[in-house]
C-alpha cells in the first residue's frame, strides 16, 4: 500500500481528478453559455445555444461535455494532491510542535499555511486552467465545424509558440488574490473546527474503525 506519508497526496490527487472529470460537463455548458451572448452579435450563431443550465447539461452532446475534460481534471488533480500534503504535513508539525506556540501563533501558522498552499496550488496547476479556458471557449466551434480540433497538448504548444512560457501563466495574480482570500477564509475554518474538537472527534472514529492513526490530515 501507499505509505502515510504520501496517502494525502495520493488520496488528494485521485479525488481531483474524479471531480474535475466530474465537473467537466457543467464548466463547458457554463462557458457556452457566458460565451453565446457575443457569439449573437458576432453573427457566428443565430440563436442561443443553450436558454439554461439543465437544458446545456441535457442537450449537449457527450464529445463537447468532455472536450477539454483532461486540462480540467490535471488541474484538480494538481491543486488538491498538493493541498493535501502540505495540509497534512503542517497538522503534524503543529501536533509535533504545537506546544512550543501560543494559541494565537498556532492560528496564525495554520491560517497562513493553508492560505500559502492554496496559492502555491493556483500557481502550479494555473498553465492546466488556462488550457482548460482556451479549449471550453472553442468546444462548440469544433463541434460544428468552425474551428479546428485541438488536444490539450496541442493547445499548450499553441500557446508557447504565441506567447511563450510566460503566455502559460498570464492572468495568474487576478486568480491567486482570489485563492489567498478564499484559503485564507479556509483556514481560519479549518483552525475554528480544530479547536471545537471536530478534528480529534474524526480521528478517534476513523482510529475506532481501523485505519491510520498517523494521518494528521
Amino acid at each position: 500500500g501507499v505509505p502515510d506519508y504520501g496517502r494525502p497526496a495520493v488520496a488528494g490527487a485521485s479525488i481531483g481528478a474524479i471531480c474535475g472529470l466530474t465537473a467537466a460537463p457543467l464548466e463547458q455548458v457554463k462557458t457556452v453559455m457566458a460565451l453565446q451572448e457575443s457569439w449573437l452579435k458576432e453573427g457566428r450563431i443565430n440563436q442561443r445555444i443553450f436558454s439554461s443550465v439543465g437544458h446545456g447539461a441535457w442537450a449537449s452532446s457527450f464529445k463537447l461535455k468532455f472536450y477539454a475534460a483532461a486540462p480540467l481534471m490535471c488541474r484538480t488533480a494538481l491543486f488538491d494532491c498538493q493541498l493535501f500534503f502540505y495540509n497534512s504535513r503542517l497538522r503534524d508539525y503543529l501536533d509535533k510542535e504545537g506546544h512550543n506556540y501560543s494559541q494565537n501563533s498556532k492560528l496564525f501558522i495554520g491560517t497562513f499555511g493553508f492560505m500559502l498552499a492554496g496559492l502555491l496550488g493556483a500557481t502550479i496547476n494555473y498553465p492546466f486552467d488556462l488550457v482548460k479556458g482556451r479549449m471550453m471557449a472553442e468546444a462548440y466551434m469544433v463541434q460544428t465545424g468552425q474551428a479546428p480540433k485541438s488536444t490539450m497538448f496541442g493547445t499548450i504548444s499553441r500557446v508557447l509558440r504565441e506567447s511563450g512560457a510566460i503566455g502559460l501563466f498570464r492572468g495568474l495574480p487576478t486568480r491567486s488574490a482570489l485563492h489567498a482570500m478564499v484559503w485564507c477564509v479556509v483556514g481560519v475554518g479549518r483552525e475554528a473546527c480544530e479547536r471545537s474538537g471536530i478534528r480529534d472527534g474524526a480521528k478517534k472514529r476513523s482510529a475506532a474503525q481501523g485505519h491510520s492513526q498517523k494521518l494528521t490530515a
